[in-house]
């Protein structure tokens, strides 16, 4: 369990395909997380994930904070420009790990997952909607990167 990548300090990159309601194509995104060292004394494990799409600048930036760790849960705090704070419950299995949001003051809900798959590398979803309709799907991978190449690729 404390392999999984949000346990394992450094650059995280990955890529995949995002789909919107109002977009009728797929289209390619790129994501870094940025992951500290932690501690299981430690009370909580703040993370940085940046999502930009392929051929654009514009990056997004979501800033995690995982606490209240138990055998397998925690609490999840997701802070962005976007949409401001929201809080929801994690899961965490041996190679598995994931999210929900539920925030209906703002009309917001969502999950995302990440599933180890033993060569070093992550398959993850995510999916996200708000108030307005608007619906965000995202698949793709996640592998660590190191400062000789990228692992896992």
């Amino acid at each position: 369990m404390r392999d999984l990548f949000i346990f394992t300090p450094g650059f995280w990159i990955g890529e995949g395909m995002m789909e919107l309601t109002n977009v009728s194509e797929k289209i390619p995104f790129i994501v870094k997380w940025m992951v500290p060292s932690y501690k299981p004394e430690d009370p909580y494990l703040e993370l940085i994930q940046q999502i930009q799409i392929k051929g654009h600048s514009e990056v997004m930036t979501n800033n995690f904070t995982l606490k209240d760790f138990e055998k397998h849960r925690f609490s999840i705090i997701l802070e962005s420009d976007n949409i401001g704070q929201v809080m929801g419950p994690g899961q965490i299995k041996s190679d598995w790990i994931g999210w929900e949001f539920k925030e209906n003051l703002i009309g917001f809900d969502g999950y995302e997952y990440y599933q180890h798959q033993g060569d070093g590398h992550y398959i993850m979803e995510a999916e996200y909607s708000t108030s307005d309709d608007l619906r965000t799907v995202m698949r793709g991978k996640l592998w660590k990167h190191t400062k000789a190449g990228i692992q896992g690729k």
